[in-house]
């Protein structure tokens, strides 16, 4: 009786001991993608995510880290999540200065069995003051590109370009140089009949090359009278 109770504690040593060697935390996340919704311009500074995971294992899941790839996004989240209990993810992404399609993602890290790394990705639309047809613009000297021609569209009616200059880049850096030698540029402004999207009124941009002895890029910063964007930066070379 003795020797058979022995023999059946020992064997249920070795099955407590395997369950122990076999456990591992499992992480399951309904969602790897959160879309924020759409925003307007200057309107909202943070668009929130928040992604609710769950460990299905059968031992502690613990987050090593959360990494945003970009700087403007931060991230806090639950370390800690016991077997069968829940957990989140919450990503605040900083909107300032950004417009159009927005997004931003997040590694995860943990001690998960099933997976040890998550990708995860936060969606917003940002719809912007004043829409841009191109995002860059190139003047050369030759006949064919002295000037550059792009639309802005916009729901103030009566906008208007006040000035443009052209202010090149550092070689070294890639930083402005003073505004000493930011160098005027001409223009011609005009309204069109079109109406595009969202009821935004289209306005045709002309600009002229200012000249210049040799190649250089930098951006010209376009000012308007619109009240909520007095300045559109674009990037370039003349």
């Amino acid at each position: 009786m003795i020797r058979r109770y022995i023999i059946q504690v020992s064997g249920m040593f070795l099955v407590s001991h395997a369950f122990l060697l076999n456990a591992a935390p499992m992480i399951d996340v309904k969602e790897t993608s959160y879309n924020c919704g759409s925003f307007t311009e200057g309107e909202n500074e943070v668009a929130t995510a928040i992604f609710n995971l769950q460990n299905s294992g059968d031992s502690l899941l613990k987050i090593t880290n959360v990494r945003p790839g970009c700087g403007c996004v931060v991230a806090a989240f639950d370390t800690l999540i016991p077997p069968g209990k829940s957990g989140c993810i919450k990503l605040e992404a900083k909107l300032k200065g950004y417009s159009g399609e927005f997004k931003k993602s997040a590694v995860v890290t943990s001690n998960a069995k099933n997976k040890p790394i998550i990708n995860l990705t936060l969606n917003a639309m940002i719809q912007p003051i004043i829409k841009i047809s191109k995002q860059y613009i190139t003047l050369q000297s030759s006949e064919k590109q002295k000037s550059d021609r792009l639309c802005l569209s916009s729901l103030k009616k009566d906008m208007i370009v006040t000035s443009i200059i052209f202010r090149p880049y550092n070689n070294q850096n890639g930083a402005v140089w003073d505004n000493i030698l930011s160098i005027p540029v001409t223009y011609e402004w005009n309204k069109t009949d079109s109406i595009g999207q969202d009821n935004f009124t289209v306005f045709t941009l002309l600009i002229k090359n200012p000249g210049s002895k040799e190649p250089v890029a930098g951006e010209f910063i376009i000012s308007t009278n619109h009240p909520d964007k007095k300045q559109i930066k674009i990037r370039g070379r003349i």
